[in-house]
């Protein structure tokens, strides 16, 4: 199942999201929680990066020592 969202204008991978509730089953390693449903396109907000962030992001990812 893919999930068209807003997200895939930036990249194709899709993060796990959980809801807090949903943590330590996380961790415990539980096959309960439901990890196919993909989230609602309006549950993120994208917004600009500034550029102080861009130019972190540059020297730490693409500029690497």
């Amino acid at each position: 199942m893919e999930n068209y969202n807003s997200t895939l204008a930036f990249h194709d991978r899709e993060p796990v999201v959980l809801n807090p509730e949903d943590w330590q089953a996380w961790l415990d390693g539980s096959d309960a929680i439901d990890l196919v449903t993909p989230w609602a396109d309006d549950a993120f907000e994208t917004v600009p990066a500034s550029k102080e962030a861009r130019i972190l992001f540059n020297a730490v990812w693409l500029e690497p020592d």
